[in-house]
């Protein structure tokens, strides 16, 4: 509405006090200016009265006084008449046509009979009409016998009074007229930057800091808009700021493979990381911010896990598992400047591999230490029985030596993988790479294994793509490699066959080692490339291996910028194969 803008306010405004101070001061200058204006009239009756009251004071005859007073009437513009003490008419102008009374009351007469000269105004009664008198005094000697009194119409004064308060009021209509133009435009100009600012300040609450104020004025208005340009600007640039900062922080969080959830004091959740939710939704709902966290479907050491962290305001730390998966864990406290606690930030973190491995490990140790107490107490036995003498003849002896001679190879044996592998992993080793074709030494192995494989009734086979180019590698890590994948088929497949095929492939030479074995769990495939892993842990030492087989084979194919990778399943087999880029260099 028009009230309530700058506009109408503004015309409001001024119309209202020009509208005020015209009226006041039209009835101000009314009244003064009747006040004066009758003032000057009655001075000039007096005036007029006193020159009367000198000519006709030589005048005896009534008659002659009659006809002096007719021509004074027509001179002044004045009724004429002439009073003795006791209030008798002794004269008046013919057009008054009185015999007696006057105008005047009884106490005004006596003032004009001390001496007085008396002005009043008001309504007569045989004029019946509003008229402006004066009663002045006559002497005869220093006696006064007469008064004369003149008497003037109010209404033509009136008439002229009336004009110029008309004259007033169309000038204060005038007045306010252009007042409104005025102000329509004084406001028009006071509010259009208003507007603009408005426009402006609405555009800014939406995020949009590109729309400016045109600034074409210095006054308070145009500071104004300069000040308005100028936040605008900063804060543009300040929330420019905060959101690269935001971003940043989203994406070293989005980066991070540990899981950050972060809680206000409630337990609704302010920040949530990609790896959190996944770790969450494993077999929760999904989580999103503004949710209250406490109140899903969370395991109860989550919620214990907070409210120790709301109570003591210390870090929490604890392992908790959430479906199949081991997650680590640990809840920190937010604290204001009063330590009062706003929040708690958790990290997440998935240590399921890792626990997997700590189990490992201990295996390891523990098959290990089983691997060489036999072959250890085997040497001691015989040892000891040799030293005792039990060794009778000579047959016997060299049997027990031969013994203990197999088992320190054994040892030696076991011993080499653990070096091996540990200077494969530390980079303490040396290629000696050479122009290798992998089609001799698949030839050279077949040769080997092939009456070992055949007399456990499996079947053995061979298959090489034409042309197989040559590769820079070295040749008897090659060969280890080879021989370990076969060693690792033929304790794992009791019947069927072992086939190793050779072939290129996106410039690499690939080799896979295929049997028909006892397979892999889906669970275990992600860890056969560790070392001292073993996914059959019930199979008999005799055919069991020590878990370095095939971690030794994935750091040497990563020593020759390849790659390694294995597909299973339980009870159908497996194929381990391997892939060596070939040096462009030899053809």
């Amino acid at each position: 509405m028009i009230r309530n803008s700058i506009i109408g306010k503004l015309w409001i405004s001024m119309v209202a006090l020009i509208v005020i101070v015209l009226v006041l001061l039209s009835l101000g200058l009314s009244g003064l200016l009747e006040d004066f204006y009758f003032s000057q009239i009655a001075e000039e009756l007096v005036g007029q009265g006193i020159e009367i009251a000198r000519v006709i004071g030589t005048a005896t005859d009534s008659r002659q006084l009659t006809v002096q007073l007719d021509l004074l009437t027509n001179i002044t513009n004045a009724h004429i008449m002439l009073v003795d003490k006791s209030g008798v008419v002794e004269a008046c102008d013919s057009m008054m046509g009185m015999s007696s009374g006057a105008f005047f009351g009884t106490e005004d007469f006596e003032k004009v009979f001390q001496g007085e000269i008396v002005t009043k105004r008001g309504y007569h009664y045989h004029f019946d009409a509003p008229m402006l008198s004066a009663a002045i005094p006559i002497y005869e000697g220093q006696e006064i016998n007469y008064a004369l009194t003149l008497y003037r119409p109010v209404a033509p004064i009136s008439k002229t009074i009336n004009s110029m308060r008309w004259l007033v009021v169309y000038g204060a209509i005038g007045a306010i007229l252009l007042a409104s133009v005025v102000s329509f435009f004084l406001s028009r100009t006071l509010s259009r930057p208003l507007v603009q600012m408005n426009k402006v300040a609405t555009e800014m609450a939406k995020g949009n800091f590109e729309h400016k104020i045109k600034v074409n004025s210095k006054d308070e208005v145009g500071l104004l808009g300069t000040s308005l340009n100028y936040m605008s600007e900063r804060l543009k640039n300040n929330i420019s700021e905060l959101s690269h900062e935001k971003k940043k922080l989203e994406n070293i969080l989005a980066s991070m493979s540990d899981g950050v959830i972060t809680l206000d004091a409630s337990g609704k959740i302010i920040l949530i990381n990609p790896p959190a939710g996944n770790l969450l939704m494993k077999s929760m709902h999904n989580f999103n911010s503004g949710q209250n966290f406490l109140d899903s479907l969370i395991p109860a050491d989550f919620k214990s896990m907070f409210e120790k962290v709301y109570i003591e305001k210390k870090m929490q730390k604890k392992d908790i598992e959430i479906a199949g998966k081991i997650i680590s864990v640990r809840m920190t406290p937010l604290l204001d400047e009063r330590q009062s606690l706003i929040g708690v930030v958790g990290i997440l973190q998935d240590v399921t591999k890792d626990r997997e491995l700590e189990i490992m490990r201990r295996d390891f140790i523990a098959n290990v230490s089983h691997e060489l107490r036999t072959p250890l107490s085997l040497m001691q036995g015989y040892t000891e029985a040799m030293l005792d003498g039990m060794a009778e003849d000579v047959e016997k002896r060299n049997k027990m030596l031969s013994i203990i001679h197999q088992e320190t190879l054994r040892l030696k044996r076991m011993v080499d993988e653990l070096l091996d592998l540990s200077r494969l992993q530390t980079g303490n080793f040396t290629l000696n790479k050479q122009e290798l074709n992998f089609s001799e030494i698949l030839f050279a192995i077949e040769e080997k294994y092939k009456p070992k494989v055949e007399n456990t009734g499996i079947d053995f086979k061979i298959e090489i793509e034409p042309d197989l180019p040559p590769v820079y590698a070295d040749h008897d890590r090659m060969q280890q490699v080879l021989i370990n994948l076969i060693e690792n088929a033929l304790r794992h497949t009791d019947k069927g066959y072992i086939s190793i095929s050779a072939y290129k492939e996106n410039e690499q030479v690939c080799v896979e080692v295929t049997d028909t074995g006892t397979g892999i769990a889906p669970e275990d495939l992600d860890f056969i490339w560790e070392r001292f892993y073993k996914a059959d842990k019930s199979r008999q030492r005799s055919k069991g291996g020590t878990g370095l087989g095939l971690a030794i084979v994935q750091n040497i194919v990563k020593a020759h910028n390849g790659k390694v990778w294995v597909r299973s399943e339980v009870g159908k087999g497996s194929t381990f194969g391997f892939c060596v880029p070939i040096n462009k260099s030899i053809k």
